[in-house]
Parts: structure tokens; sequence; C-alpha cells
């Protein structure tokens, strides 16, 4: 998964102009917000997996660890400390 997710970010968004053209020709999406959502979405959605991944990985779990010691639920943890901690990238 992660090999497609670079792999979107090194090939030139050139090559996929056409196809992607065409499948929003056959859905009927030429001209509509949803056409451009979707486009902005395949494009930019790899870079940032690859940055929030790295910043995940760099987290301590000694932080995850003492909050779940403290009495924090795994989703309390994820909520209110991984994710504030992550706000940076």
């Amino acid at each position: 998964m992660t090999v497609w997710f670079l792999s979107q970010r090194v090939l030139p968004p050139v090559v996929v102009v056409i196809p992607f053209f065409l499948i929003m020709k056959t859905f009927k999406l030429l001209d509509t917000h949803l056409a451009l959502i979707l486009a902005y979405t395949t494009f930019n959605l790899p870079f940032a997996v690859v940055i929030m991944r790295q910043m995940f990985k760099e987290l301590p779990d000694e932080i995850e660890e003492a909050a779940l010691v403290d009495g924090c639920t795994h989703f309390g943890v994820f909520f209110r400390v991984v994710i504030p901690l992550a706000a940076p990238a």
C-alpha cells in the first residue's frame, strides 16, 4: 500500500489526466465539484499520508502508555494526546 502512495508522488500528473478525464466523462461528473474533489484527493492524499505516517511513527510510545496508565482509553489517547502532538505536521 505504501508503494502505491509513493508511486503516485513519483508519477507525473500529466500521465493520469486522460484516464481521469475518461472516468469523469463515463460517470457524467465533468464540470462538477465532485470531480474536483476527487482530482485533488487523488493527487494530494499520497503526500499527506506519507507525512502523517512518519509523524505518527516518531511519537514516543511512552507518552501513549502514560496516558493509558492515567486512565485514558485507546480512543482518548488518540484524540487527546496523539492528534494534538501530530497537529503541527
